[in-house]
């Protein structure tokens, strides 16, 4: 993700103040596993995590370190973060509480050292510590390692993060301002133990889900389908894999109906609740808060199994149409084909309705069941087709009014 310009080192604090507890989990992911994937993103490839112990968190967050490839240290010294730090050209440090999920902080970290502030006003209102007379901190700062050494001036029981964020102001570094709005969108959140953590935890899950969600009949399901579920649940990895591998068995089930046994409807039926579970997976996955790792992988695991899908309907609507071997195999790649295209030249809330397979399946099993698939397909393709064409026709005259008008 980045270049080789210097050593990034990043503090991730498991305490609030001296020997206070840090808040553990929100929306059943470690608040310090999220900060870490931030980290990872910027391109550090040292992580300091300052605990007064070793336990189950703490461990946790070492093994994602170095999956990742980062190499870990722990300590519950302020003393002797100057040892660990000094080499770096960008030590990175977040208050304990940052939930850290927006690109434009990721941005304005990237281009150097610097300290992100918000208006005073606003800051100061939703928990964040004030710098002075006109900004408050943006919960995360960019400092290089050398004055970290200025540490060890202060006590040995100091609240390091504190510390160092005065130690930042007095050297000066740029500030650089993130927009307010991150406040209110959930992707930037100082999360406080307290009785109104429920109701930020409430707050972020409805902003994550109208983000990753989509206008589509399934999408609407899948987003009813994630409020069922206990928010503590919510980051497992484990549940996301399992409605993937679902996704996957009930594709494969449907294939083996339509081949096998010759019931070509009942096998594209079983479509449905398969592009249904890969909906809920991908929501899912929007929701564990890894807004890094799509930078890298683009979702390369659900475009996997969507291809699946398109190749298991293409292959059941073929068995569910009478003819010669190209009149059969024409109207369902010509659809699968349209409905691929449609996603770069239909408007998004259109495209997501018209890639909604769980729909697609149902209204192609319900007619091979009435022995009306090819002409259920064809005209599904064409609807598609008619659609693109005023699209297109429509961006055309918008564009030529532009033209007229400049």
């Amino acid at each position: 993700m980045r270049d080789n310009r210097g050593v990034r080192m990043a503090l991730i604090s498991m305490v609030h103040g001296p020997g206070g507890p840090a808040l553990p989990f929100f929306a059943g992911k470690s608040v310090a596993e999220r900060q870490l994937e931030f980290a990872l993103a910027l391109g550090c490839n040292i992580v300091i995590c300052l605990s007064h112990t070793l336990k189950a968190g703490e461990i946790a967050l070492q093994h994602a370190a170095e999956r990742a490839g980062a190499r870990f240290h722990c300590t519950g010294d302020p003393h002797a973060l100057p040892r660990l730090a000094g080499a770096a050209e960008q030590f990175i440090v977040m208050d304990p509480g940052l939930l850290p999920l927006a690109l434009e902080a990721y941005d304005a970290l990237d281009k150097g050292n610097g300290i992100l502030v918000l208006p005073s006003e606003t800051g100061i209102a939703a928990g964040f510590e004030r710098i002075d007379l006109n900004h408050a901190w943006g919960g995360a700062l960019s400092m290089p390692g050398r004055l970290v050494g200025e540490i060890t001036a202060l006590p040995q029981d100091c609240d390091a993060v504190s510390a160092l964020l005065r130690i930042a102001v007095q050297a000066r570094l740029p500030e650089r301002a993130i927009p307010e709005k991150l406040l209110v969108s959930g992707q930037w959140m100082l999360l406080r133990p307290g009785a109104e953590l429920a109701e930020q935890e409430a707050a972020w899950l409805d902003s994550r889900i109208e983000r990753h969600g989509d206008g589509s009949a399934t999408g609407g399901l899948a987003t009813m389908a994630v409020r069922m579920i206990p928010r503590e649940k919510i980051g497992g990895r484990r549940l996301v894999s399992g409605l993937m591998l679902a996704a996957v068995v009930l594709a494969a089930g449907g294939a083996a109906i339509a081949s096998r046994f010759g019931m070509a409807g009942a096998g594209i039926l079983l479509l449905a609740p398969a592009a249904l579970s890969l909906g809920l997976a991908g929501l899912l996955k929007g929701l564990q808060g890894d807004t890094w790792a799509p930078r890298k992988s683009a979702g390369r695991g659900k475009q996997v199994i969507l291809a699946i899908l398109d190749i298991t309907l293409i292959f059941m609507v073929y068995h569910a149409i009478s003819g010669t071997w190209n009149e059969r195999i024409f109207p369902p790649l010509m659809l699968v084909g349209l409905i691929r295209l449609g996603a770069h030249v239909l408007p998004p809330r259109i495209a997501s309705f018209a890639a909604d397979r769980a729909l697609i399946a149902l209204i192609a099993g319900t007619a091979a069941l009435l022995d009306r698939a090819g002409v259920a397909i064809m005209a599904l393709a064409a609807l598609l087709l008619a659609a693109m064409i005023v699209s297109v026709m429509q961006s055309k005259a918008a564009n030529a009014e532009l033209t007229n008008k400049a």
